[in-house]
């Protein structure tokens, strides 16, 4: 559970790109895995009751959150987001990013529900169509596929409506038995959170549930 749990926390910050408390500025890019260490591990100590902070301390190696800051900071600093020469990094996103991280809620920030729109915008691809990549994050188009004739990553253009698809579709699409389909409404049912209206799929979609680890209580 805890594990999922600081992937999804990370996630805002790291992969995907992170209320609104005010700017503390632009952080480098070389500093942006430590700071996300900081705000997850920040989080985690003011958020977490004492059982989950010892499975956390137990699972990563390290105690307190001084120690935290070092070992989260190092399990991400080599991440293909941070280090590929393909992917432009926006400073002033990721603190935007960073402080959005820092107002959210517990029960928001474990859940990985949508509070961070900043971190859209931290990551964004050079690579154009038919590049071979590893991530989505290097591509111009922000989709790396697997291409079978080539038997490699490629960065490609998302399919749109109608269109046939293996995995994601375009913004507001859902790639259902094969095809860009409408997203899906709460009750029906579905594989993933990507194929909701919602963002948010357990065996049907659904709203999103606050997270009831780590939530401040």
């Amino acid at each position: 559970m805890l594990a999922a749990m600081k992937l999804r926390a990370l996630g805002l910050l790291l992969v995907v790109g992170c209320g609104d408390g005010g700017s503390s500025g632009p952080i480098a890019r070389e500093n942006y895995a430590r700071e996300s260490a900081a705000t997850f591990c920040a989080k985690a100590y003011s958020c977490c009751n004492m059982a989950e902070l010892t499975e956390l301390e137990l699972r990563d190696g390290f105690t307190g959150e001084a120690e935290c800051v070092e070992v989260v900071a190092e399990q991400f600093a080599d991440s293909v987001a941070l280090t590929s020469p393909s992917v432009d990094f926006d400073a002033d996103a990721a603190g935007d990013c960073r402080d959005e991280a820092e107002g959210a809620s517990c029960s928001q920030f474990f859940s990985g529900a949508e509070v961070t729109p900043a971190c859209d915008r931290v990551y964004s691809g050079t690579l154009a169509d038919g590049a071979t990549c590893e991530i989505d994050q290097e591509c111009a188009s922000a989709y790396c596929a697997f291409d079978f004739e080539a038997s490699e990553n490629v960065c490609a253009t998302l399919p749109g409506a109608g269109a046939a698809c293996e995995f994601r579709c375009e913004d507001g699409l859902a790639c259902i038995d094969g095809m860009c389909s409408d997203l899906l409404a709460n009750g029906a049912e579905c594989m993933s959170d990507l194929d909701c209206e919602s963002g948010y799929c357990a065996t049907t979609c659904a709203d999103r549930p606050t997270s009831t680890t780590c939530d401040g209580a």
